[in-house]
């Protein structure tokens, strides 16, 4: 006979379970909506005439291993300067204050319209710093990008076309990821970002939703800003805010899945745990501030209902918590009862299950050719997400019942430089989180109840509660691992800058690439301490296991005959690259008559990639490789002999990212050519062995064969020229 409690736990449990099932029925609409517009693309209207004067904005608080490459790709955009204002919010109060005002000085110097505006009282956070600086705003658009964002080239002249329409406030890009493949947690964290932004922010675009701007990578019309009441500051999420507002007073979000914008994600447990306490919690103040005005809105019942969903959406994280809490109770009462309830209660969730799993594979399938292997990492989200749940139920409470609670920024490390991870979170350490001891509470009560079940037979509970366990002390263990900073990461990177026009010689073609680059990281080797992650890695392999492997090239890639693939310079279709000396920071160096230099063409789609490369000012006679670094792996395609001349001139044709040349190759997997890629390209001294083998002729490779080579034998392969490029690419 159960008692009074009893049923009442029963009863919250089953509640519980019904609201989860909800939000998670819901991916079915917003999946139905993006497969209903995806086959009907917009068409990109043509190029404003007149453009635009525009003011681009960069908020930052003590950011220094990402504040300059920020500063460097804003003025690096392609668009005119008498039209581009640049602004530096910096209300920094370390040594990033000082990087900042050198480089606003430098450019300023160059003829840039670039400002520092650095506030002493940061009343209000970011969305005081974006009001203090629009107030001073000369653009009637305005574009920001946060500290860790890399901004395209192009990006401007790819958005500001959609302003032709009066009745758009707002143009928000896709947020991609530079170090989506530097750890599991990295991996995990994108593929859990993947579902906002491929389909549920263009379901709600083309469906007639509202979405929200996603408070960078964005660019919004200033009247659009000042119409909808500024920017305010008494939510944590000002951009949810403003979105919601701009909206409600008639505005449109226009966003574009196809203008891909790099950030960095949160490489720790702890900073991965603040950005998604600020997202919770501002999230809910938002929903509690604007609920009323979104019901009282003469707008349709559809929109009202999916606006309040999206708001809500971080409201499942306390029922999420109660299921964990619950389960084993339920367990223990089903079974002293003798109920067959635990394989109802798996079945029951698993069906409601099905249209998150849908809505993550759509995401991860329109985007990556691999999303098998990708998806394979989604029981490990899960898991995490049930880990984060302790701590996001707190924020979304506190956001609910409205307790203020101060910004804390995410930490920003730039991972793409040669400083070691370990040292710098020791400067930007997030704090610790009071969660942490409950979730490791909680996953070893939760272990228990499996050990439990697992010796009285209870098999449908088993499942369940092995997520649940594995979810809570997987994130309470990284956490505990982060905060002592035992883990040593050492980085050994290519050669980066992000482009600085004014640094390219004058000698080069205008047109440069697509988009501004960034630092990838090249290798990553990891030393941790066995008996501090030994529990994070049981529990990973209790899942399953979506590390990188091995990725074999289909037989179409093998069958492919070499070509010639000789492009000469100002071939149609093709976009260059120019390649520069870097000085002991990484920072271009003007080239001066003699000095290396150089230029690299290639096709930036197709089903092959084809390129030129065109060096000068090298030594004559002496053997060099070409080396391409594609999203951090790297892969030797050419070894050559600089001529008589000191110049240097190869080309080759590859079906796939690969090794061709024979000695001192990465060995990584190979890569197809698909999706978007961070390239870089590497002019580095061939060290190897003296071997005969190639000499004087042009590179071609297969995606089947390697090339002979012979080097130097000196053992030197020090970087002479380098860049980095930031596109898509698109091949079958």
């Amino acid at each position: 006979m159960r008692t009074q409690i009893e049923w009442i736990i029963i009863g919250t449990y089953a509640a519980s379970l019904f609201v989860l099932s909800l939000f998670s029925l819901n991916r079915y609409v917003m999946i139905s909506l993006f497969r209903r517009y995806r086959g009907h693309p917009r068409v990109p209207p043509p190029h404003r005439s007149p453009m635009p004067r525009v003011t681009v904005q960069l908020p930052v608080y003590n950011e220094l291993f990402v504040a300059e490459r920020l500063i460097r790709s804003a003025c690096a955009l392609d668009y005119p300067r008498h039209l581009l204002q640049v602004q530096v919010l910096d209300d920094s109060t370390d040594e990033t204050l000082t990087l900042t005002r050198r480089l606003v000085r430098q450019y300023r110097a160059k003829g840039f319209q670039i400002e520092h505006l650095h506030r002493e009282d940061r009343t209000g956070y970011k969305a005081g710093a974006l009001e203090y600086g629009l107030e001073r705003a000369m653009g009637e658009l305005i574009a920001v990008f946060d500290a860790d964002f890399v901004i395209p080239r192009d990006f401007l002249r790819n958005t500001v076309s959609y302003f032709t329409d009066p009745s758009v406030g707002v143009v928000q890009a896709r947020w991609d990821y530079l170090n989506e493949e530097y750890s599991l947690l990295t991996r995990v964290t994108a593929l859990g970002l993947s579902g906002q932004f491929v389909i549920e922010q263009p379901a709600r675009d083309r469906g007639g939703l509202f979405l929200t701007f996603n408070g960078t990578a964005g660019v919004l019309r200033a009247s659009a800003i000042r119409d909808a009441g500024g920017w305010q500051h008494d939510t944590l999420t000002e951009d949810l805010d403003l979105s919601y507002r701009a909206q409600l007073a008639g505005w449109r979000i226009q966003y574009l899945p196809a203008l891909p914008c790099p950030s960095e994600l949160p490489p720790d447990m702890h900073a991965l745990k603040t950005q998604q306490y600020r997202w919770t919690k501002g999230s809910q103040e938002t929903a509690r501030k604007l609920f009323v005005p979104l019901w009282r809105a003469a707008i349709p019942f559809w929109q009202k209902l999916q606006g309040t969903a999206h708001l809500l959406g971080n409201s499942v994280y306390p029922f999420l918590l109660v299921v964990g809490i619950l389960n084993p109770i339920v367990m223990f009462i089903a079974h002293r009862d003798r109920v067959k309830l635990s394989w109802a209660i798996s079945a029951y969730f698993l069906i409601s299950l099905g249209g998150t799993f849908s809505y993550y594979a759509a995401a991860i399938k329109e985007i990556h050719v691999d999303w098998r292997r990708r998806m394979a990492c989604f029981p490990l989200f899960l898991a995490a997400s049930i880990g984060l749940s302790v701590y996001n139920a707190q924020a979304a409470i506190e956001g609910f019942i409205g307790k203020r609670t101060p910004f804390l920024r995410t930490p920003k490390y730039n991972l793409s430089t040669g400083q070691s991870q370990a040292v710098r979170r020791r400067r930007y350490r997030s704090a610790f989180t009071n969660s942490t001891l409950f979730e490791v509470v909680l996953g070893l009560y939760t272990a228990t109840a499996f050990v439990y079940a697992l010796y009285v037979g209870e098999w449908g509970a088993l499942p369940f509660l092995l997520l649940f366990a594995t979810g809570y002390l997987l994130v309470g263990g990284y956490s505990v691992a982060h905060l002592m900073n035992v883990r040593t990461v050492k980085l050994a990177v290519e050669p980066q800058v992000v482009i600085d026009e004014t640094a390219i010689p004058q000698s080069l073609p205008e047109s440069l690439p697509a988009a501004a680059a960034s630092a990838v990281l090249s290798q990553v080797s990891r030393v941790a301490r066995p008996m501090t992650t030994l529990l994070p890695l049981v529990l990973m392999a209790l899942l399953l296991h979506c590390d990188r492997g091995d990725t074999t090239l289909p037989a179409a890639y093998t069958s492919q005959p070499a070509g010639p693939a000789v492009l000469p310079a100002g071939t149609v279709g093709l976009d260059s690259l120019p390649l520069v000396q870097k000085d002991a920071n990484l920072t271009p160096v003007a080239s001066q008559d003699g000095e290396p230099a150089g230029t690299f063409w290639f096709r930036p789609s197709g089903t092959t990639f084809d390129w030129r490369m065109r060096a000068t000012g090298l030594t004559s006679g002496r053997a060099y490789r070409v080396q391409l670094s594609v999203d951090g792996q790297s892969f030797d395609v050419a070894s050559r002999r600089a001529d008589t001349t000191g110049a240097l001139i190869a080309s080759g044709r590859l079906f796939a990212f690969m090794d061709q040349v024979c000695m001192g190759a990465s060995q990584h997997p190979s890569l197809p050519l698909t999706g978007h890629h961070v390239i870089g390209v590497v002019v580095k001294n061939d060290g190897a062995p003296r071997s005969g083998g190639q000499t004087g002729s042009s590179l071609t490779g297969s995606s089947g064969s390697t090339v002979g080579c012979s080097g130097n034998g000196d053992g030197d392969f020090g970087a002479q020229l380098s860049e980095l490029h930031n596109f898509q690419f698109s091949g079958t």
